[in-house]
C-alpha cells in the first residue's frame, strides 16, 4: 500500500515536469526560462519530499516521536491545497480546537487526510466552480473524530460498497485515493469510514486515539463494512 501511496502521490508532479519541460523546449526568452526552471525544481523537490514522507509512514507506535497536533497539520494541509481550491473554485473551511492531538504517526496522518480531501475536491470538480469543503475535528470521550464533508454530487449507488477498493472510484482517476487514506489511518491505530454518501452531504469521517490512548479500544467498523449512513 506504500507503493501504491508513493505512485498515486508522484502522479500529479510528474504530470507538472512533463508540461513544464515541454514549455521549457519551445520557450526562448531568458527570464521565462529562469521562471520554467524554477517551478521545474520546486515539483521535483514536492515529488522528492513525497517519497521520503511515505516511505516512513506506518511506522510501529513506539517509533511515533510525540503526538500529531492536529490544528498545525490542518493548517497545514488547507495550504498544500489551496492552488486546488481556487482552480475548482472552493471554499475550504478548517475547524479544529488549538492544541488537539492524535496517538499517531504524523506522516500517516497527513498524507491520509490529504487524499480524502483532493478526492473530495476532485467530485467537487464535477458540479462546477463554488463547492464547499470542511473539515472538522474534534475530541470524543478519548477519541478524536476528524471529518471531511462536501456538498458536491455524492456518491453512486454502485460505487459506495467499493470506495476503499483500489481502481473502483467510478472516475477517470486511479481510485487509489481512498484505499490509501483508509491503509495509512489503520496503520496509525485509527479508521475511515464513509458516514454519509448523499449529494449535497458527502461525509467522510477517521477516528483516531488521543494522547492518552493505548489504541487497544479504538472503534473500528466490522471487517469488510465500508460505509455507516447517518441521516440528519
Amino acid at each position: 500500500m506504500v507503493a501504491a501511496a508513493i505512485a498515486h502521490d508522484l502522479k500529479n508532479p510528474l504530470h507538472n515536469l512533463q508540461l513544464l519541460m515541454e514549455e521549457l523546449d519551445e520557450e526562448t526568452d531568458p527570464g521565462k526560462r529562469a521562471e520554467l526552471i524554477a517551478r521545474l525544481r520546486e515539483n521535483v523537490d514536492r515529488a522528492s519530499g513525497r517519497v521520503s514522507e511515505l516511505s516512513r509512514a506506518g511506522r510501529a507506535p513506539e517509533e511515533w516521536p510525540e503526538p500529531v497536533d492536529l490544528a498545525i497539520a490542518l493548517q497545514e494541509l488547507q495550504k498544500r491545497v489551496a492552488s486546488a481550491a481556487r482552480m475548482s473554485g472552493t471554499e475550504i473551511t478548517v475547524d479544529c480546537p488549538r492544541g488537539l492531538a492524535v496517538r499517531a504517526d504524523a506522516l500517516a496522518v497527513r498524507s491520509a487526510v490529504e487524499n480524502v480531501v483532493a478526492n473530495a475536491l476532485e467530485a467537487l470538480q464535477q458540479n462546477g466552480p463554488g463547492g464547499r469543503l470542511a473539515v472538522r475535528a474534534r475530541q470524543v470521550d478519548g477519541i478524536v473524530e476528524l471529518t471531511v464533508e462536501d456538498d458536491g454530487p455524492g456518491i453512486p449507488d454502485e460505487v459506495r460498497t467499493r470506495l476503499f477498493v483500489p481502481f473502483a472510484s467510478g472516475r477517470e482517476s486511479t481510485g487509489l485515493g481512498l484505499a490509501i487514506a483508509r491503509a495509512l489511518a489503520r496503520a496509525s491505530g485509527g479508521e475511515l469510514i464513509c458516514t454519509d454518501p448523499r449529494p449535497g452531504h458527502t461525509c467522510f469521517r477517521f477516528t483516531f486515539q488521543g494522547p492518552g490512548g493505548s489504541g487497544s479500544d479504538q472503534r473500528r467498523l466490522p471487517q469488510g463494512q465500508t460505509t455507516e449512513r447517518i441521516d440528519a
